[in-house]
Protein backbone atom coordinates (compact mmCIF):
# COMPACT_ATOMS: atom_id res chain seq x y z
CA UNK A 1 0.00 0.00 0.00
CA UNK A 2 1.48 3.35 -1.06
CA UNK A 3 0.13 5.89 1.40
CA UNK A 4 -1.57 8.78 -0.41
CA UNK A 5 -4.40 11.32 -0.30
CA UNK A 6 -6.49 8.81 -2.27
CA UNK A 7 -6.19 6.34 0.60
CA UNK A 8 -7.32 8.98 3.09
CA UNK A 9 -10.33 9.80 0.91
CA UNK A 10 -11.15 6.09 0.60
CA UNK A 11 -11.05 5.74 4.38
CA UNK A 12 -13.17 8.86 4.89
CA UNK A 13 -15.80 7.58 2.42
CA UNK A 14 -16.37 4.51 4.62
CA UNK A 15 -17.83 6.67 7.40
CA UNK A 16 -21.58 7.15 7.64
CA UNK A 17 -22.95 10.70 7.34
CA UNK A 18 -23.47 11.23 11.08
CA UNK A 19 -19.99 9.77 11.75
CA UNK A 20 -18.49 12.26 9.30
CA UNK A 21 -20.25 15.04 11.20
CA UNK A 22 -18.74 13.79 14.45
CA UNK A 23 -15.33 13.45 12.80
CA UNK A 24 -15.59 17.03 11.52
CA UNK A 25 -16.53 18.26 15.01
CA UNK A 26 -13.58 16.36 16.44
CA UNK A 27 -11.32 17.87 13.78
CA UNK A 28 -12.44 21.37 14.83
CA UNK A 29 -11.62 20.53 18.45
CA UNK A 30 -8.22 19.20 17.40
CA UNK A 31 -7.69 22.41 15.41
CA UNK A 32 -8.44 24.39 18.58
CA UNK A 33 -5.85 22.33 20.42
CA UNK A 34 -3.37 23.17 17.66
CA UNK A 35 -4.12 26.87 18.06
CA UNK A 36 -3.48 26.54 21.79
CA UNK A 37 -0.17 24.88 21.01
CA UNK A 38 0.74 27.71 18.63
CA UNK A 39 -0.27 30.37 21.16
CA UNK A 40 1.82 28.68 23.85
CA UNK A 41 4.83 28.67 21.48
CA UNK A 42 4.18 32.27 20.39
CA UNK A 43 4.15 33.45 24.03
CA UNK A 44 7.64 32.10 24.65
CA UNK A 45 9.36 34.90 22.66
CA UNK A 46 7.75 37.89 24.45
CA UNK A 47 8.03 36.04 27.78
CA UNK A 48 11.81 35.68 27.36
CA UNK A 49 12.22 39.21 25.98
CA UNK A 50 10.37 40.72 28.97
CA UNK A 51 13.05 39.30 31.27
CA UNK A 52 16.04 40.43 29.18
CA UNK A 53 14.71 43.82 28.01
CA UNK A 54 12.78 45.97 30.52
CA UNK A 55 11.91 48.59 27.88
CA UNK A 56 10.04 45.90 25.89
CA UNK A 57 7.57 45.38 28.75
CA UNK A 58 7.07 49.14 29.21
CA UNK A 59 6.43 49.60 25.48
CA UNK A 60 3.72 46.89 25.55
CA UNK A 61 2.00 48.45 28.58
CA UNK A 62 2.09 51.97 27.08
CA UNK A 63 0.25 50.74 23.97
CA UNK A 64 -3.05 50.71 25.91
CA UNK A 65 -4.49 53.15 28.44
CA UNK A 66 -6.16 50.24 30.24
CA UNK A 67 -2.83 48.63 31.25
CA UNK A 68 -0.89 51.73 32.36
CA UNK A 69 -1.95 51.23 35.99
CA UNK A 70 0.37 48.20 36.03
CA UNK A 71 3.38 50.57 36.01
CA UNK A 72 2.37 51.66 39.54
CA UNK A 73 3.45 48.24 40.85
CA UNK A 74 7.00 47.23 41.60
CA UNK A 75 8.98 45.48 38.89
CA UNK A 76 9.12 42.22 40.89
CA UNK A 77 5.31 42.21 41.34
CA UNK A 78 4.77 42.79 37.61
CA UNK A 79 7.08 39.92 36.73
CA UNK A 80 5.28 37.60 39.18
CA UNK A 81 1.92 38.55 37.60
CA UNK A 82 3.32 37.79 34.15
CA UNK A 83 4.60 34.40 35.35
CA UNK A 84 1.16 33.62 36.88
CA UNK A 85 -0.60 34.64 33.64
CA UNK A 86 1.84 32.59 31.54
CA UNK A 87 1.39 29.55 33.81
CA UNK A 88 -2.44 29.96 33.81
CA UNK A 89 -2.49 29.84 30.00
CA UNK A 90 -0.56 26.55 30.05
CA UNK A 91 -2.87 25.11 32.73
CA UNK A 92 -5.89 26.09 30.61
CA UNK A 93 -4.22 24.44 27.64
CA UNK A 94 -3.70 21.27 29.70
CA UNK A 95 -7.40 21.00 30.60
CA UNK A 96 -8.53 21.79 27.06
CA UNK A 97 -6.23 19.14 25.59
CA UNK A 98 -7.44 16.59 28.18
CA UNK A 99 -11.08 17.23 27.19
CA UNK A 100 -10.22 16.95 23.49
CA UNK A 101 -8.34 13.71 24.15
CA UNK A 102 -11.41 12.33 25.97
CA UNK A 103 -13.64 13.32 23.01
CA UNK A 104 -11.25 11.62 20.58
CA UNK A 105 -11.18 8.30 22.42
CA UNK A 106 -14.93 8.45 23.04
CA UNK A 107 -15.47 8.86 19.29
CA UNK A 108 -13.08 5.99 18.44
CA UNK A 109 -14.65 3.61 20.96
CA UNK A 110 -18.13 4.58 19.81
CA UNK A 111 -17.06 3.70 16.25
CA UNK A 112 -15.67 0.34 17.37
CA UNK A 113 -18.84 -0.45 19.32
CA UNK A 114 -20.96 0.41 16.27
CA UNK A 115 -18.76 -1.64 13.89
CA UNK A 116 -18.68 -4.64 16.26
CA UNK A 117 -22.44 -4.75 16.77
CA UNK A 118 -23.10 -4.23 13.04
CA UNK A 119 -20.68 -7.01 12.07
CA UNK A 120 -22.15 -9.29 14.76
CA UNK A 121 -25.60 -8.68 13.27
CA UNK A 122 -24.25 -9.50 9.80
CA UNK A 123 -22.80 -12.81 11.01
CA UNK A 124 -25.93 -13.80 12.93
CA UNK A 125 -28.14 -13.17 9.90
CA UNK A 126 -26.17 -15.28 7.42
CA UNK A 127 -27.39 -18.63 6.14
CA UNK A 128 -25.91 -22.02 6.93
CA UNK A 129 -23.59 -21.88 3.89
CA UNK A 130 -21.79 -18.81 5.24
CA UNK A 131 -21.13 -20.50 8.58
CA UNK A 132 -20.01 -23.68 6.84
CA UNK A 133 -17.52 -21.69 4.75
CA UNK A 134 -16.18 -19.51 7.61
CA UNK A 135 -14.54 -21.04 10.66
CA UNK A 136 -16.11 -19.78 13.88
CA UNK A 137 -12.66 -18.85 15.27
CA UNK A 138 -12.17 -16.52 12.28
CA UNK A 139 -15.46 -14.76 12.97
CA UNK A 140 -14.60 -14.43 16.68
CA UNK A 141 -11.19 -13.01 15.72
CA UNK A 142 -12.85 -10.39 13.51
CA UNK A 143 -15.28 -9.38 16.26
CA UNK A 144 -12.70 -9.11 19.04
CA UNK A 145 -9.01 -9.10 18.05
CA UNK A 146 -9.39 -7.25 14.76
CA UNK A 147 -11.62 -4.61 16.35
CA UNK A 148 -8.71 -3.69 18.63
CA UNK A 149 -6.58 -3.29 15.51
CA UNK A 150 -9.31 -1.17 13.91
CA UNK A 151 -9.30 1.02 17.02
CA UNK A 152 -5.53 1.52 16.60
CA UNK A 153 -6.16 2.30 12.92
CA UNK A 154 -8.73 5.04 13.67
CA UNK A 155 -6.52 6.49 16.40
CA UNK A 156 -3.55 6.64 14.00
CA UNK A 157 -5.75 8.28 11.36
CA UNK A 158 -6.87 11.06 13.73
CA UNK A 159 -3.30 11.57 14.97
CA UNK A 160 -2.08 11.77 11.36
CA UNK A 161 -4.67 14.42 10.38
CA UNK A 162 -4.13 16.48 13.54
CA UNK A 163 -0.34 16.37 13.45
CA UNK A 164 -0.16 17.20 9.73
CA UNK A 165 -2.34 20.27 10.28
CA UNK A 166 -0.28 21.26 13.32
CA UNK A 167 3.02 20.90 11.43
CA UNK A 168 1.69 22.93 8.47
CA UNK A 169 0.63 25.77 10.80
CA UNK A 170 4.02 25.69 12.54
CA UNK A 171 5.78 26.08 9.19
CA UNK A 172 3.41 28.95 8.28
CA UNK A 173 4.35 30.60 11.59
CA UNK A 174 8.06 30.08 10.82
CA UNK A 175 7.57 31.48 7.32
CA UNK A 176 6.51 34.84 8.79
CA UNK A 177 9.20 34.63 11.45
CA UNK A 178 12.13 33.86 9.09
CA UNK A 179 11.49 32.79 5.46
CA UNK A 180 15.04 31.53 4.82
CA UNK A 181 15.10 29.34 7.93
CA UNK A 182 11.66 27.97 6.99
CA UNK A 183 12.64 27.11 3.40
CA UNK A 184 15.81 25.31 4.54
CA UNK A 185 13.85 23.38 7.21
CA UNK A 186 11.15 22.40 4.68
CA UNK A 187 13.71 21.15 2.13
CA UNK A 188 15.51 19.01 4.72
CA UNK A 189 12.20 17.71 6.12
CA UNK A 190 10.93 16.84 2.62
CA UNK A 191 14.00 14.75 1.83
CA UNK A 192 13.79 13.15 5.27
CA UNK A 193 10.26 11.92 4.54
CA UNK A 194 11.36 10.62 1.11
CA UNK A 195 14.25 8.68 2.66
CA UNK A 196 11.97 7.24 5.34
CA UNK A 197 9.33 6.16 2.80
CA UNK A 198 12.07 4.53 0.71
CA UNK A 199 13.13 2.58 3.79
CA UNK A 200 9.72 1.18 4.66
CA UNK A 201 8.20 0.95 1.13
CA UNK A 202 5.39 -1.64 1.30
CA UNK A 203 6.95 -3.69 4.09
CA UNK A 204 4.55 -2.54 6.80
CA UNK A 205 1.47 -3.24 4.66
CA UNK A 206 2.78 -6.75 3.86
CA UNK A 207 3.46 -7.42 7.54
CA UNK A 208 -0.08 -6.29 8.34
CA UNK A 209 -1.46 -8.90 5.93
CA UNK A 210 0.82 -11.57 7.38
CA UNK A 211 -0.26 -10.72 10.95
CA UNK A 212 -3.91 -11.00 9.97
CA UNK A 213 -3.46 -14.45 8.38
CA UNK A 214 -1.33 -15.79 11.25
CA UNK A 215 -3.78 -14.47 13.86
CA UNK A 216 -6.65 -16.29 12.12
CA UNK A 217 -4.68 -19.56 12.09
CA UNK A 218 -3.76 -19.16 15.77
CA UNK A 219 -7.39 -18.59 16.78
CA UNK A 220 -8.45 -21.65 14.79
CA UNK A 221 -5.68 -23.79 16.31
CA UNK A 222 -6.50 -22.81 19.90
CA UNK A 223 -10.27 -23.22 19.43
CA UNK A 224 -9.93 -26.69 17.91
CA UNK A 225 -7.43 -27.87 20.53
CA UNK A 226 -9.54 -26.74 23.50
CA UNK A 227 -12.68 -28.25 21.93
CA UNK A 228 -10.97 -31.64 21.65
CA UNK A 229 -9.12 -31.61 24.97
CA UNK A 230 -10.27 -35.13 25.96
CA UNK A 231 -9.03 -36.65 22.71
CA UNK A 232 -5.74 -34.76 23.04
CA UNK A 233 -5.18 -36.23 26.49
CA UNK A 234 -6.17 -39.81 25.56
CA UNK A 235 -4.24 -39.86 22.27
CA UNK A 236 -1.27 -38.04 23.86
CA UNK A 237 -1.38 -35.28 21.24
CA UNK A 238 -0.96 -32.27 23.57
CA UNK A 239 2.66 -31.68 22.51
CA UNK A 240 1.72 -32.07 18.84
CA UNK A 241 -0.87 -29.25 19.06
CA UNK A 242 1.46 -27.19 21.23
CA UNK A 243 4.17 -27.45 18.53
CA UNK A 244 1.66 -26.41 15.86
CA UNK A 245 0.79 -23.29 17.85
CA UNK A 246 4.48 -22.58 18.51
CA UNK A 247 5.20 -22.60 14.74
CA UNK A 248 2.45 -20.01 14.20
CA UNK A 249 3.57 -17.94 17.20
CA UNK A 250 7.17 -17.92 15.90
CA UNK A 251 5.88 -16.42 12.65
CA UNK A 252 3.81 -13.82 14.53
CA UNK A 253 6.80 -13.10 16.77
CA UNK A 254 8.98 -12.25 13.75
CA UNK A 255 6.31 -9.98 12.24
CA UNK A 256 5.72 -8.18 15.58
CA UNK A 257 9.46 -7.66 16.20
CA UNK A 258 10.03 -6.27 12.69
CA UNK A 259 7.05 -3.91 12.91
CA UNK A 260 7.91 -2.73 16.45
CA UNK A 261 11.51 -2.05 15.37
CA UNK A 262 10.37 -0.06 12.34
CA UNK A 263 7.88 1.75 14.56
CA UNK A 264 10.73 2.98 16.76
CA UNK A 265 12.87 4.18 13.84
CA UNK A 266 11.05 7.53 13.30
CA UNK A 267 11.78 8.75 16.85
CA UNK A 268 15.53 8.12 16.63
CA UNK A 269 15.68 9.13 12.97
CA UNK A 270 13.91 12.46 13.59
CA UNK A 271 16.16 13.30 16.55
CA UNK A 272 19.18 12.88 14.29
CA UNK A 273 17.62 14.98 11.53
CA UNK A 274 16.56 17.63 14.09
CA UNK A 275 20.13 17.99 15.31
CA UNK A 276 21.32 18.30 11.71
CA UNK A 277 18.69 21.01 10.95
CA UNK A 278 19.63 22.91 14.14
CA UNK A 279 23.33 22.92 13.20
CA UNK A 280 22.56 24.06 9.63
CA UNK A 281 20.33 26.93 10.85
CA UNK A 282 22.91 28.16 13.39
CA UNK A 283 25.51 28.19 10.62
CA UNK A 284 23.16 30.18 8.34
CA UNK A 285 22.49 32.77 11.07
CA UNK A 286 26.20 33.26 11.78
CA UNK A 287 27.09 33.57 8.09
CA UNK A 288 24.15 35.94 7.61
CA UNK A 289 25.66 38.27 10.21
CA UNK A 290 22.76 38.26 12.69
CA UNK A 291 23.35 40.07 15.98
CA UNK A 292 23.92 37.99 19.10
CA UNK A 293 20.58 39.03 20.65
CA UNK A 294 18.74 38.11 17.42
CA UNK A 295 20.55 34.78 17.25
CA UNK A 296 19.68 34.12 20.89
CA UNK A 297 15.98 34.87 20.31
CA UNK A 298 15.95 32.85 17.07
CA UNK A 299 17.55 29.92 18.84
CA UNK A 300 14.95 30.19 21.63
CA UNK A 301 12.15 30.10 19.07
CA UNK A 302 13.80 27.27 17.14
CA UNK A 303 14.28 25.31 20.37
CA UNK A 304 10.58 25.78 21.22
CA UNK A 305 9.50 24.88 17.68
CA UNK A 306 11.86 21.89 17.59
CA UNK A 307 10.52 20.73 20.95
CA UNK A 308 7.00 20.70 19.43
CA UNK A 309 7.60 19.87 15.76
CA UNK A 310 10.05 16.96 15.96
CA UNK A 311 7.76 14.82 18.13
CA UNK A 312 4.91 15.84 15.80
CA UNK A 313 6.80 14.65 12.70
CA UNK A 314 7.73 11.48 14.56
CA UNK A 315 4.06 10.88 15.40
CA UNK A 316 3.10 11.48 11.74
CA UNK A 317 5.57 8.82 10.62
CA UNK A 318 4.38 6.42 13.32
CA UNK A 319 0.76 7.08 12.36
CA UNK A 320 1.52 6.36 8.69
CA UNK A 321 3.08 3.03 9.71
CA UNK A 322 0.13 2.16 11.96
CA UNK A 323 -2.32 3.01 9.15
CA UNK A 324 -0.37 0.88 6.66
CA UNK A 325 -0.01 -2.01 9.14
CA UNK A 326 -3.72 -2.07 10.05
CA UNK A 327 -5.09 -1.15 6.61
CA UNK A 328 -5.70 -4.87 5.74
CA UNK A 329 -7.91 -5.10 8.86
CA UNK A 330 -9.78 -1.95 7.86
CA UNK A 331 -10.41 -3.40 4.37
CA UNK A 332 -11.43 -6.83 5.68
CA UNK A 333 -13.93 -5.56 8.26
CA UNK A 334 -15.53 -3.05 5.91
CA UNK A 335 -15.87 -5.72 3.20
CA UNK A 336 -17.57 -7.98 5.73
CA UNK A 337 -19.85 -5.17 6.89
CA UNK A 338 -21.09 -4.93 3.28
CA UNK A 339 -22.27 -8.56 3.29
CA UNK A 340 -25.99 -8.47 2.60
CA UNK A 341 -28.48 -9.09 5.36
CA UNK A 342 -31.54 -10.30 3.52
CA UNK A 343 -34.65 -8.54 4.71
CA UNK A 344 -37.38 -11.02 5.45
CA UNK A 345 -40.54 -10.18 3.55
CA UNK A 346 -43.30 -9.20 5.94
CA UNK A 347 -46.23 -10.72 4.06
CA UNK A 348 -48.94 -11.84 6.44
CA UNK A 349 -48.79 -15.54 7.18
CA UNK A 350 -51.75 -17.64 8.21
CA UNK A 351 -51.75 -19.70 11.38
CA UNK A 352 -50.75 -23.32 11.13
CA UNK A 353 -54.21 -24.93 11.02
CA UNK A 354 -54.09 -27.95 8.72
CA UNK A 355 -50.87 -29.04 7.04
CA UNK A 356 -47.33 -28.46 5.80
CA UNK A 357 -46.71 -29.41 2.17
CA UNK A 358 -43.37 -30.21 0.58
CA UNK A 359 -43.87 -29.82 -3.18
CA UNK A 360 -41.31 -30.99 -5.77
CA UNK A 361 -38.42 -30.03 -3.51
CA UNK A 362 -34.98 -30.27 -5.12
CA UNK A 363 -31.67 -29.18 -3.64
CA UNK A 364 -27.94 -29.36 -4.24
CA UNK A 365 -25.15 -27.56 -2.41
CA UNK A 366 -23.34 -24.67 -4.15
CA UNK A 367 -20.50 -25.64 -6.49
CA UNK A 368 -21.70 -29.26 -6.67
CA UNK A 369 -23.55 -31.12 -9.43
CA UNK A 370 -25.17 -33.91 -7.44
CA UNK A 371 -28.65 -33.27 -6.03
CA UNK A 372 -29.16 -34.24 -2.37
CA UNK A 373 -32.78 -34.96 -3.28
CA UNK A 374 -34.91 -34.19 -6.31
CA UNK A 375 -38.68 -33.63 -6.73
CA UNK A 376 -39.34 -34.62 -3.11
CA UNK A 377 -43.01 -34.28 -2.13
CA UNK A 378 -44.94 -35.20 1.02
CA UNK A 379 -47.51 -33.76 3.45
CA UNK A 380 -47.33 -33.29 7.22
CA UNK A 381 -50.69 -32.91 8.95
CA UNK A 382 -50.97 -30.82 12.09
CA UNK A 383 -50.42 -32.81 15.29
CA UNK A 384 -48.67 -35.72 13.58
CA UNK A 385 -45.42 -37.32 14.70
CA UNK A 386 -43.25 -37.61 11.58
CA UNK A 387 -40.11 -39.75 11.48
CA UNK A 388 -37.58 -39.08 8.71
CA UNK A 389 -35.00 -41.86 8.32
CA UNK A 390 -32.38 -43.03 5.88
CA UNK A 391 -28.71 -43.87 5.48
CA UNK A 392 -25.97 -41.34 6.18
CA UNK A 393 -25.63 -38.81 3.37
CA UNK A 394 -29.21 -39.07 2.11
CA UNK A 395 -30.01 -35.46 3.13
CA UNK A 396 -31.96 -35.89 6.38
CA UNK A 397 -30.31 -32.93 8.14
CA UNK A 398 -30.39 -30.89 4.92
CA UNK A 399 -34.16 -31.40 4.68
CA UNK A 400 -34.51 -30.16 8.26
CA UNK A 401 -32.42 -27.07 7.39
CA UNK A 402 -34.78 -26.33 4.48
CA UNK A 403 -37.95 -26.80 6.56
CA UNK A 404 -36.47 -24.66 9.38
CA UNK A 405 -35.61 -21.85 6.95
CA UNK A 406 -31.83 -22.08 7.47
CA UNK A 407 -31.43 -22.49 3.69
CA UNK A 408 -33.63 -20.45 1.38
CA UNK A 409 -32.15 -21.25 -2.03
CA UNK A 410 -33.85 -24.30 -3.48
CA UNK A 411 -36.33 -25.28 -6.17
CA UNK A 412 -39.84 -26.37 -5.27
CA UNK A 413 -42.01 -25.07 -2.44
CA UNK A 414 -42.51 -25.50 1.28
CA UNK A 415 -46.06 -24.42 2.14
CA UNK A 416 -47.88 -23.94 5.41
CA UNK A 417 -51.61 -23.99 4.66
CA UNK A 418 -50.82 -22.81 1.09
CA UNK A 419 -48.57 -19.94 2.27
CA UNK A 420 -44.94 -20.07 1.12
CA UNK A 421 -42.77 -20.05 4.28
CA UNK A 422 -40.13 -17.90 2.52
CA UNK A 423 -42.59 -15.01 2.25
CA UNK A 424 -42.40 -14.51 6.00
CA UNK A 425 -39.54 -16.57 7.33
CA UNK A 426 -39.44 -14.91 10.77
CA UNK A 427 -43.14 -15.60 11.30
CA UNK A 428 -42.54 -19.21 10.23
CA UNK A 429 -39.57 -19.65 12.59
CA UNK A 430 -41.64 -18.33 15.49
CA UNK A 431 -43.76 -21.45 15.17
CA UNK A 432 -40.76 -23.78 15.44
CA UNK A 433 -38.99 -25.39 18.39
CA UNK A 434 -35.62 -26.86 17.38
CA UNK A 435 -33.38 -29.42 19.10
CA UNK A 436 -30.17 -30.24 17.29
CA UNK A 437 -28.04 -33.34 17.68
CA UNK A 438 -25.48 -31.19 19.48
CA UNK A 439 -26.94 -27.93 20.76
CA UNK A 440 -25.28 -25.04 22.59
CA UNK A 441 -25.37 -25.25 26.38
CA UNK A 442 -24.69 -22.01 28.28
CA UNK A 443 -22.21 -22.00 31.16
CA UNK A 444 -25.06 -20.74 33.32
CA UNK A 445 -27.89 -21.95 35.52
CA UNK A 446 -30.31 -24.68 34.47
CA UNK A 447 -33.12 -22.10 34.52
CA UNK A 448 -31.33 -19.69 32.16
CA UNK A 449 -30.51 -22.57 29.82
CA UNK A 450 -34.23 -23.26 29.48
CA UNK A 451 -35.49 -19.67 29.31
CA UNK A 452 -32.71 -18.15 27.15
CA UNK A 453 -33.62 -14.72 28.55
CA UNK A 454 -37.37 -15.16 27.90
CA UNK A 455 -39.77 -13.94 30.56
CA UNK A 456 -40.43 -16.65 33.15
CA UNK A 457 -43.92 -18.16 33.27
CA UNK A 458 -44.02 -20.59 36.21
CA UNK A 459 -46.98 -22.55 34.90
CA UNK A 460 -45.40 -23.00 31.46
CA UNK A 461 -42.00 -23.78 33.03
CA UNK A 462 -43.44 -26.54 35.23
CA UNK A 463 -45.29 -27.93 32.22
CA UNK A 464 -42.16 -28.26 30.04
CA UNK A 465 -40.15 -29.66 32.96
CA UNK A 466 -42.85 -32.30 33.32
CA UNK A 467 -42.91 -33.24 29.64
CA UNK A 468 -39.12 -33.30 29.28
CA UNK A 469 -38.83 -35.34 32.53
CA UNK A 470 -36.38 -32.92 34.15
CA UNK A 471 -37.95 -33.32 37.62
CA UNK A 472 -35.41 -35.83 38.89
CA UNK A 473 -32.51 -33.82 37.48
CA UNK A 474 -33.66 -30.70 39.34
CA UNK A 475 -34.14 -32.63 42.60
CA UNK A 476 -30.56 -33.92 42.66
CA UNK A 477 -29.00 -30.50 42.00
CA UNK A 478 -28.05 -28.54 45.14
CA UNK A 479 -29.72 -25.31 44.06
CA UNK A 480 -32.39 -26.82 41.81
CA UNK A 481 -33.16 -24.66 38.78
CA UNK A 482 -30.63 -22.06 39.99
CA UNK A 483 -27.74 -24.55 39.84
CA UNK A 484 -24.91 -23.89 37.39
CA UNK A 485 -24.49 -26.81 34.99
CA UNK A 486 -20.92 -26.08 33.83
CA UNK A 487 -19.32 -25.37 30.46
CA UNK A 488 -21.13 -27.36 27.74
CA UNK A 489 -23.28 -28.92 30.51
CA UNK A 490 -20.29 -30.76 32.00
CA UNK A 491 -22.13 -31.33 35.31
CA UNK A 492 -24.98 -33.23 33.59
CA UNK A 493 -25.14 -36.54 31.74
CA UNK A 494 -25.80 -36.78 27.99
CA UNK A 495 -29.44 -37.76 28.53
CA UNK A 496 -29.98 -34.92 31.01
CA UNK A 497 -28.50 -32.40 28.58
CA UNK A 498 -30.91 -33.58 25.84
CA UNK A 499 -33.83 -33.10 28.24
CA UNK A 500 -32.65 -29.54 28.90
CA UNK A 501 -32.64 -28.99 25.13
CA UNK A 502 -36.15 -30.40 24.82
CA UNK A 503 -37.40 -28.17 27.66
CA UNK A 504 -35.79 -25.15 25.96
CA UNK A 505 -37.47 -25.98 22.63
CA UNK A 506 -40.87 -26.56 24.25
CA UNK A 507 -40.79 -23.42 26.42
CA UNK A 508 -41.36 -21.30 23.30
CA UNK A 509 -44.77 -23.02 22.94
CA UNK A 510 -43.95 -24.12 19.38
CA UNK A 511 -46.53 -25.49 16.99
CA UNK A 512 -43.81 -27.54 15.27
CA UNK A 513 -40.99 -29.35 17.07
CA UNK A 514 -38.00 -30.33 14.93
CA UNK A 515 -35.58 -32.91 16.34
CA UNK A 516 -32.29 -33.59 14.52
CA UNK A 517 -30.88 -36.97 15.65
CA UNK A 518 -31.66 -36.12 19.32
CA UNK A 519 -30.77 -39.60 20.62
CA UNK A 520 -27.54 -40.22 18.70
CA UNK A 521 -25.36 -39.72 21.80
CA UNK A 522 -27.70 -41.53 24.23
CA UNK A 523 -27.74 -45.16 25.35
CA UNK A 524 -30.69 -47.44 24.54
CA UNK A 525 -32.49 -47.00 27.86
CA UNK A 526 -32.15 -43.19 27.87
CA UNK A 527 -33.24 -43.04 24.20
CA UNK A 528 -36.45 -44.92 24.99
CA UNK A 529 -37.27 -42.54 27.86
CA UNK A 530 -36.67 -39.58 25.57
CA UNK A 531 -39.00 -41.02 22.89
CA UNK A 532 -41.66 -41.67 25.53
CA UNK A 533 -41.55 -37.95 26.36
CA UNK A 534 -41.96 -37.12 22.65
CA UNK A 535 -44.94 -39.47 22.26
CA UNK A 536 -46.77 -37.45 24.93
CA UNK A 537 -46.81 -34.53 22.47
CA UNK A 538 -48.99 -36.34 19.90
CA UNK A 539 -51.93 -34.18 18.75
CA UNK A 540 -50.55 -31.24 20.78
CA UNK A 541 -47.50 -30.38 18.68
CA UNK A 542 -46.40 -31.43 15.19
CA UNK A 543 -43.11 -33.30 15.63
CA UNK A 544 -40.58 -33.85 12.83
CA UNK A 545 -37.72 -36.07 13.94
CA UNK A 546 -34.84 -37.43 11.90
CA UNK A 547 -33.04 -40.60 12.92
CA UNK A 548 -31.11 -43.53 11.50
CA UNK A 549 -32.80 -45.91 14.01
CA UNK A 550 -36.19 -47.10 12.73
CA UNK A 551 -37.09 -48.66 16.10
CA UNK A 552 -37.28 -45.22 17.69
CA UNK A 553 -40.02 -44.01 15.31
CA UNK A 554 -42.06 -47.22 14.99
CA UNK A 555 -44.92 -45.63 16.96
CA UNK A 556 -44.86 -42.38 14.98
CA UNK A 557 -47.79 -41.50 12.69
CA UNK A 558 -45.76 -41.31 9.49
CA UNK A 559 -42.29 -42.42 8.37
CA UNK A 560 -40.50 -40.86 5.40
CA UNK A 561 -37.45 -42.58 3.96
CA UNK A 562 -34.81 -40.57 2.10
Amino acid sequence: MNFSIKNIYNIYSKFKNFERTKLTTLSILVFMSILLELISIGLIIPFIKIFIDESFLISIINKSEYFKFILNYEKTTILILIIVLFTSIFILKFFCLTIISYKKFYFINELIKSRTLSLYKVYLNQDIFFHNDNHSSSLVKNLINEMFCLSAFYNALIIFLAEVLFTVLIFVFLLFFDPLITVVTLIISFFTVLIFQALIKNRVFIWGNERQEIQAEMMKEITEALSAIKELIIFKKINYFRKRLKILYDKKFKVDVKFSTYNDIPKNFIELIGLFIFCVLITIMFYRGDEKETIFLNLAVLAAVTFKVLPSISRIMNAVQQIQFHYPVFNLLHRQLKINIKDNLSFESSDFIKKIEIRALSFKYPNTKKYIFKDLSFTINKGELIGIHGESGTGKSTLIYLISGFINKFSGKILCDNYNILNSIECWRSKIGYLAQSFHVLDDTLLNNILLNDKMDKKKLNHVINISQLDQVIEKLDNGLDSFIGEKGSLLSGGEIQRVGLARALYRSPEILILDEPTSSLDGSTSKKFIEAILLLRKKITVIMITHDLSLIKRFDKKIKL
